[in-house]
């Protein structure tokens, strides 16, 4: 929806699309028995649509992941995503305060899922990388290279 609303069809601005990913998990997920409050923070970047697109799918799995995994027991929690632009990359992070791994639990981006094998595989078509945190809640961070278009041709 916002690709079609957006004014430029060939970009949009993520944090605003990351938020509305964000509401329709809540939306899709929070129950009588589970209330998560999902914050999205960060550095509001204009993103070609096909990467976001690819950041909405890995939000979506990692907020999907969340809500399935790491609230067992509870009635409520905390997610964050954050996006942030450093050194000519995008930082996703996806973070939750639920129960983390334990230890001898499988490392998820491990994992054979058809959730985590999209999520490498995304993240591979930009030569990314994925860091895992499993020790305080859940924590997961993609890192994609990312070069800012330069719109100034009057040099």
């Amino acid at each position: 929806e916002q690709l079609q609303r957006s004014a430029r069809v060939d970009h949009l601005q993520a944090l605003p699309f990351l938020q509305e990913v964000a509401a329709n998990a809540e939306g899709a997920f929070n129950s009588e028995i589970l209330k998560v409050s999902v914050s999205v923070r960060g550095d509001d970047i204009e993103i070609p649509s096909s990467m976001a697109i690819d950041l909405g799918l890995l939000t979506g799995e990692l907020l999907t992941n969340a809500y399935k995994h790491a609230f067992v027991g509870r009635e409520q929690g905390n997610i964050l995503v954050e996006l942030t632009e450093q050194d000519d990359a995008l930082q996703l992070v996806i973070a939750d305060d639920g129960r983390g791994l334990a230890e001898g639990d499988a490392r998820p981006e491990r994992s054979g899922s058809l959730g985590w094998r999209m999520s490498r595989s995304m993240v591979g078509k930009y030569a990314g990388t994925t860091e895992v945190d499993g020790s305080n809640g859940m924590r997961v961070q993609f890192t994609l290279p990312f070069a800012r278009e330069h719109t100034d041709k009057s040099a």
